[in-house]
């Protein structure tokens, strides 16, 4: 239960970061997660308190996993991982738009910055966990999710080399599909294939196809004939670490003249 006080027109200030390591520092082998208390000077507005309101003033690759209201409105726990080695400084981003219940802005003209400055360690993060560290806007990290809205899921823009907070290249990286160029007629299935994540143990590439869009089977190489599937890869075809792979489907897989085909990736991101 909120109270507003419909005459309240003084805009909210903040108070204080703290966070739960003690100023670290922390390792990267021990998949930390750093708590930060924010504070402000009065109750806020949950809605306006969001994961792009925030940003790291230091240099490690992070992201923010939860934002929770405490029991006190003004105090709000910001999780946040850290994923690669460099310095952790909690800040609230110029660009951010909080409010008190009233609707009153904080005023965020200039940075908010954390005093602590936690140095994360060098770990073993690889793969997946490392590539999205790479992009300090994807504060959404759900391999599932397609966090800039291009049309293709973060897990495929990793398989596919793209970059997960630029819709405009999509388009430009998606799959490619090939029925009449092939001699023995076959479908032609090509994708870019980032090295690394071919190499990822906890992420999963596969070509599959199917005649009705619900049962999936495996495109694997069979042998070189009209009647075989083949899988054929170019090293850095795509240019350097991005392979071409091209998968060539047989008509006779077609059902009732329908085959259909998809690049299937599943990331453990755990």
């Amino acid at each position: 239960l909120f109270v507003i006080d419909l005459d309240d027109n003084v805009p909210p200030e903040f108070v204080s970061f703290a966070d739960d390591v003690g100023g670290g520092p922390v390792g990267l082998d021990d998949e930390p997660v750093v708590t930060y208390t924010v504070t402000f000077s009065e109750a806020m507005l949950p809605s306006t308190v969001d994961a792009s309101d925030f940003g790291n003033a230091g240099t490690a690759g992070f992201t923010v996993d939860s934002i929770i209201q405490q029991e006190d409105p003004a105090v709000f726990h910001v999780a946040v991982t850290p994923l690669t080695e460099g310095t952790l400084q909690l800040r609230i981003n110029e660009s951010a738009v909080l409010t008190d219940l009233n609707g009153n802005p904080l005023d965020t003209s200039t940075a908010l910055v954390d005093d602590t400055i936690i140095t994360v360690e060098a770990g073993s993060v690889t793969g997946f966990a490392a590539w999205v560290a790479g992009f300090p806007g994807l504060t959404d990290t759900d391999p599932a999710f397609d966090f800039d809205g291009g049309g293709l899921p973060t897990a495929l823009e990793w398989v596919l080399g793209g970059d997960p907070t630029d819709p405009s290249d999509d388009a430009a990286i998606a799959p490619m599909i090939d029925a009449a160029s092939d001699p023995d007629g076959k479908l032609l299935f090509t994708f870019r294939r980032n090295i690394d994540a071919e190499n990822d143990p906890d992420t999963t590439i596969t070509v599959e196809y199917g005649s009705d869009l619900v049962g999936w089977t495996a495109a694997t190489h069979e042998g070189e004939g009209a009647e075989d599937i083949t899988v054929s890869v170019v090293a850095d075809g795509f240019g350097p670490g991005i392979d071409e792979v091209t998968v060539a489907l047989p008509p006779g897989l077609a059902d009732g003249g329908r085959l259909f085909v998809r690049l299937y990736v599943e990331v453990d991101a755990e």
